[in-house]
């Protein structure tokens, strides 16, 4: 059925574009979820500040605002996958796969994420 919303379209050149637009994400997928985490606790984390984590073997965004609160969420982008990275002259979690943002609670700031990144706790 054609203009259905539960059909996409695929245009002759569009296919080759969509392959060469996600060709590293293979790449950042196992690089990121294989790399070290930054550090090891979240009491290593300045105020101001975010790193990944390693909580029972899962990466976590733990970010320390500025009054010494600890936020933690999943590292995980809720659109494909990939792990976040802190942005610290923003102050965000930007994930290198799709350009999906987040604030430092998770809360999605730009797409193509739709979802919120898991809260796990706060300290």
């Amino acid at each position: 059925m054609e203009g259905s919303p539960s059909r996409k379209e695929i245009k002759a050149g569009g296919l080759w574009d969509y392959f060469k637009e996600n060709k590293d994400y293979p790449l950042y997928m196992v690089k990121n979820h294989l790399s070290p985490a930054e550090t090891s606790s979240p009491r290593n984390v300045r105020k101001g500040e975010g790193k990944i984590i390693r909580v029972e073997g899962d990466k976590v965004a733990c970010y320390r605002d500025e009054k010494g609160k600890t936020h933690m969420v999943s590292a995980v982008c809720t659109h494909m996958g990939c792990i976040v990275q802190w942005n610290g002259s923003e102050k965000t979690w930007d994930c290198p796969c799709h350009g999906s943002r987040f604030n430092p609670d998770g809360q999605v700031i730009a797409g193509p994420a739709e979802t919120a990144l898991k809260k796990l706790s706060e300290e």
